[in-house]
C-alpha cells in the first residue's frame, strides 16, 4: 500500500518547472490595482543543509500575472523559512487547521495574508482558512503552483468553486480565467482586505 501511495505522489505530483509560464492576463475590471501585503513561510525540513526548493520571488510573480485580471497583487513583505523537526506531521497538521501549526510559526499579523509553502499537504495542492488570512500551497501539486496559490487567494477574497474547468475557481483543473464578476468581487474584497488592516 505505501509503495503505490509513493507511486501516486510521483506521478501525479510533481513541482512546477521554473520554466513555466504564467501566461498573459489583461484586467477584467477597470479600478486601480490593490496590493495586499503578504508574508511567506516556507517550511523545511530541520536536517537539510540545502535551501527550500521553491522560489517564492517566482512565485509570487507567477500568482501576481493571473490576479492581474482582478487588479490584485501580492506584496510579500518577507519570506522566513521555518525549519521543522518533523515536516511530514507538521504539514498534515497545517493541512487539518493552521492553529495546530501556530507553534512552530511566529505570531501571524493581522494586517496582511499570510502565504505557507509546504512540500506537501498530505495529498492537498493549497487550502485557505479566510477567517485566519491563511493560504498554504504545496511544491508538488497536480497542477501548477502559481495557479493553486491563485485559486486559494481567490478563496480568501470570497470566490466560490464553480464548474468551468477553464475557470480559476474549478477544483482539480489547470484553468486560470475569471470572469469579469468574479475579478470584481475579488478587487471589491482585496480592498476590503486592505482597509480593514
Amino acid at each position: 500500500m505505501l509503495f503505490l501511495g509513493g507511486i501516486y505522489q510521483f506521478g501525479l505530483f510533481q513541482q512546477t518547472p521554473a520554466s513555466t509560464p504564467a501566461g498573459q492576463y489583461q484586467p477584467a475590471v477597470d479600478k486601480q490595482t490593490v496590493s495586499i501585503p503578504a508574508t511567506v513561510y516556507v517550511l523545511d525540513q530541520a536536517s537539510q543543509n540545502t535551501p527550500p526548493a521553491t522560489t517564492t520571488k517566482r512565485l509570487i510573480e507567477r500568482t501576481n500575472a493571473v490576479l492581474t485580471q482582478a487588479r490584485v497583487q501580492l506584496s510579500p513583505a518577507t519570506t522566513t523559512v521555518i525549519r521543522t523537526d518533523d515536516l511530514q506531521s507538521s504539514t498534515g497538521r497545517l493541512a487539518a487547521s493552521p492553529d495546530r501549526l501556530k507553534d512552530q510559526l511566529p505570531a501571524l499579523r493581522s494586517d496582511r495574508l499570510h502565504i505557507i509553502v509546504s512540500r506537501g499537504l498530505g495529498g492537498l495542492n493549497g487550502v485557505a482558512f479566510p477567517g485566519e488570512r491563511v493560504v498554504a500551497v504545496s511544491e508538488y501539486t497536480t497542477s501548477f503552483d502559481f495557479r493553486v496559490l491563485a485559486h486559494e487567494v481567490g478563496h480568501i477574497l470570497s470566490l466560490d468553486h464553480v464548474n468551468d474547468k477553464a475557470n480559476l475557481m474549478f477544483s482539480g483543473s489547470s484553468g486560470t480565467q475569471l470572469t469579469t464578476k468574479q475579478a470584481t468581487v475579488m478587487h471589491n474584497h482585496a480592498r476590503q482586505f486592505v482597509s480593514s488592516e
